[in-house]
């Protein structure tokens, strides 16, 4: 075991933290969708999408380690997205309209209704309710580049944080920390990107090199709060420990290369690469609050037949766990694809 990953270990049973240090276990999800009961636990809500035309929306509780079918809508958008918010009992999901653009579309859990509430935006590729806001990682229909936004409950109103004359900066991904309400935005430069792409057709390279990737720490205001890591990497994914003293990052040096996985100390710096060859395809992957371990959506190497998805599905929900190195598929289902899923915050726990 490495020195990092072991002082990590230590560190968390220093500290005595115990939320969700049980092991997971697999579940199974309700036959039918139903209302989601009220928790006051952090937990994952998941959008899978089915070769009937329909997209599935689950949530899994970190607590009791639970999993619930909330509701079904067709599957329309350029890119299958919704995210469950537990604290106003709705789903907010990503739409196709009449001209072939993705909106942000809002379904009532109790009444059924459904609202749009947005009709400006071309493309939606992060969902984050935050209680009063709905926080987004969008494309205008006027804009090449993916902007951060917010759409305000109260006042109806959807604000884009970039300076209209921005067309550069673009996001590659933003994740969110509901303990400390903050979120984490990979962008990089859409300029740099095309500059690299064109030296590389004209070199006839066969990879191309990845722009300056910087992840940035925002409030639910869009008030960018300070930058906690830049490399020369494609970065799909980053996210932060409960106490934001650790990342989970999955980056490659080359745009086709293939994404590995790394550990990050965001005090020291100190930054080291995770060996898991059991793991093959990931769509979605996400470091557990307590650090000792992550979940991920994807697929395995070779996985033995408890690990292995149901028949008939196309991928898995995983843990994995940094102590034992073993991992447990905690759902799969027949017929469906994970697309994505993001850590957010029950009832209770919202305003803490």
């Amino acid at each position: 075991m490495t020195n990092l990953l072991r002082s990590i270990l230590v560190l968390v049973i220093c500290l005595g933290l115990t939320a969700c240090s049980q092991t997971p276990s697999p579940l199974s999800e309700t036959s039918s969708p139903s209302q989601p009961e009220q928790h006051s636990s952090p937990y994952l809500s998941i959008t899978t999408t089915t070769p009937h035309g329909t997209n599935l929306y689950f949530t899994y509780q970190l607590d009791t380690k639970t999993l619930q079918q909330v509701a079904e809508t067709p599957d329309s958008a350029q890119y299958p997205l919704g995210a469950i918010d537990l604290k106003n009992e709705v789903l907010f999901y990503a739409e196709r309209d009449a001209n072939g653009s993705d909106q942000l579309v809002k379904l009532d859990l109790k009444t059924k209704q459904k609202e749009a509430l947005t009709s400006e935006l071309f493309a939606i590729n992060s969902i984050i309710p935050t209680g009063d806001k709905v926080i987004l990682a969008t494309a205008e229909q006027e804009k090449d580049v993916v902007q951060l936004a917010s759409y305000d409950l109260g006042t109806k109103k959807l604000t884009f944080w970039m300076k209209p004359e921005d067309n550069d900066t673009s996001v590659r991904s933003l994740s969110y920390n509901p303990f400390t309400r903050k979120l984490y935005a990979t962008q990089y430069s859409f300029a740099e990107v095309s500059k690299n792409m064109e030296k590389a057709n004209e070199t006839q390279a066969d990879d191309v090199v990845a722009a300056t990737h910087r992840v940035i720490e925002y409030d639910l205001n869009g008030t960018s709060l300070r930058e906690v890591y830049k490399a020369q990497e494609v970065v799909p994914s980053f996210s932060v420990s409960k106490d934001t003293a650790l990342a989970l990052i999955r980056s490659a040096p080359m745009v086709h290369k293939h994404r590995e996985n790394f550990l990050q100390d965001l005090q020291s710096g100190k930054k080291e690469k995770l060996d898991l060859p059991e793991l093959g395809k990931i769509e979605e992957i996400c470091l557990s609050f307590d650090k000792q371990g992550f979940y991920f959506a994807g697929t395995l190497q070779n996985p033995p037949k408890h690990l292995a998805p149901v028949e008939g599905a196309l991928n898995g929900l995983y843990y994995y766990d940094f102590a034992s190195r073993s991992i447990t598929l905690l759902f799969s289902k027949p017929d469906a694809y994970i697309n994505n899923f993001v850590l957010l915050d029950g009832p209770s726990a919202a305003l803490q």
